[in-house]
């Protein structure tokens, strides 16, 4: 598979503290990486960091130590960059003052099909409605939405599901699969471990900013070798 972004011995942190002390991974286009975790751990981090790296290294290149102008995000050490462009869905989703409509249009959506036939009416009834005055449950769909109908071939989504309930995760699920299909590199973080057994190709366990294990997701849950893959397996924590 084609490396879209290698990362090797790479530190990233905010002003003065470092939240990766050490990360070491390659996300590959055609694949969907999840990353798994305690809460505080680095996760969240990690794809800001995948985000500003591609917006900040020219394809091919690796980038400079240091931190991107205007952020207070800053990393040293190894990147590969292989390809130009990337996307990320906030853990909150999106809270655009833009029409639904006009998103879903700018988006290539505007044909309700994308979605469940049980939400295309509700869906279609908030064409002239600001995105941050939906209901959660349908501002996250949409906002997920949004991002898996682009065109970057780097693709990042922080909590797809946070507090949305089945058929949603299903569907978000089976999108993030067809998104790896399509040839598009995929990362996500989530807490919610049967996502990352069914939407993921890869998972990879994050604690205080270091990927403790990563592993195919047969493995991973199957074959997990860490003994705090086993313990975070077994309770969470």
């Amino acid at each position: 598979m084609e490396t879209a972004i290698s990362l090797r011995e790479l530190k990233v942190g905010w002003g003065a503290q470092c939240v990766l002390p050490d990360l070491r991974l390659e996300v590959r286009r055609g694949e969907v990486l999840c990353v798994v975790g305690p809460g505080a751990g680095g996760k969240s981090t990690l794809l800001r960091a995948l985000e500003q790296l591609v917006a900040n290294s020219g394809r091919g290149s690796r980038s400079p130590s240091g931190a991107p102008p205007g952020t207070g995000l800053w990393w040293k050490g190894r990147v590969t960059v292989g390809t130009g462009a990337c996307l990320r869905l906030p853990q909150h989703g999106s809270f655009s003052s833009q029409r639904v409509g006009d998103l879903l249009r700018g988006a290539g959506l505007d044909d309700s099909s994308w979605l469940p036939e049980h939400a295309r009416a509700a869906v279609d009834a908030l064409a002239e409605t600001p995105l941050f005055e939906v209901d959660d449950t349908l501002r996250r769909v949409i906002s997920f939405a949004l991002v898996a109908s682009a065109s970057a071939p780097l693709l990042l989504f922080d909590e797809p599901t946070f507090g949305l309930a089945e058929p949603w995760i299903g569907f978000i699920s089976t999108w993030l699969h067809a998104l790896a299909d399509q040839g598009h590199a995929v990362v996500f973080v989530t807490h919610y471990l049967p996502l990352a057994r069914s939407g993921s190709d890869r998972v990879a366990l994050m604690l205080e900013g270091r990927l403790l294990e990563v592993q195919s997701t047969e493995d991973f849950f199957c074959h997990a070798v860490h003994p705090r893959t086993l313990r975070y397996l077994r309770s969470g924590g």
